[in-house]
């Protein structure tokens, strides 16, 4: 009975430290993704806008465009469409027309044209309350460097254990992005609620066998 007992209580002691270890992170490749589905723009010109349709229902809140776009050292885009700011206090909303777990695209930003930890991307939630940022210059693993490069780039974005992202930011530092990719929660992390009901299904099983084993009176 104690085996079994302790085997439970082991079990559900792994339950809690998955559930910990089930947080957003930061991803730098799709890999991993479940339904992950990818919008290339196709602006033209040059606009600002609160909802300009992006396709796949998402829309944009900001500047987008089709036109040439300097990046300092880090080369530019030409002929490549974009949605991006123009300053360094500036942010483009992308609505994500429903809610995902993780979110990102192919993007860039100047390395050079201002100083500090300003090139953001946040993942907010239907309410619009943010519920991850992350600074692409000082977070590792996150850096982009193409120096002198023409619509060089990589891919950065948020993965989230649930799907509760609705909006996509990008904020500061001359940042742009060419396409957008949405996806479902990430299959390695198991829902927080699948994991505390397998442990203490597990638990309830090993006490009712350790129940019939006992000796009666």
């Amino acid at each position: 009975m104690q085996k079994l007992i302790r085997a439970g209580f082991a079990t559900l002691c792994v339950v809690a430290m998955a559930e910990g270890t089930a947080s957003a992170t930061p991803i730098t490749s799709t890999a991993g993704l479940v339904g992950a589905v990818t919008t290339t723009f196709t602006f033209t010109g040059l606009s600002t806008g609160t909802a300009i349709p992006a396709g796949n229902g998402i829309t944009v809140n900001g500047s987008v465009g089709n036109v040439s776009y300097g990046l300092g050292s880090n080369g530019s885009w030409s002929s490549f469409s974009w949605a991006g700011t123009n300053s360094n206090s500036v942010a483009v909303t992308f609505d994500l027309g429903g809610l995902f777990g993780a979110v990102g695209g192919f993007m860039n930003y100047s390395i050079n044209f201002d100083s500090g930890p300003t090139a953001f991307i946040s993942a907010l939630a239907a309410n619009m309350s943010v519920l991850e940022t992350y600074d692409l210059r000082s977070f590792a693993g996150l850096a982009i460097n193409t120096p002198s490069a023409t619509n060089g780039g990589a891919f950065r974005g948020i993965s989230r254990p649930t799907a509760d992202i609705r909006f996509f930011q990008i904020q500061g530092s001359f940042l742009i992005e060419h396409d957008i990719t949405t996806a479902n929660a990430s299959a390695a992390v198991p829902e927080p609620a699948t994991l505390t009901t397998l442990g203490l299904g597990l638990i309830a099983v090993a006490t009712r066998l350790a129940r019939k084993r006992q000796p009666r009176a």
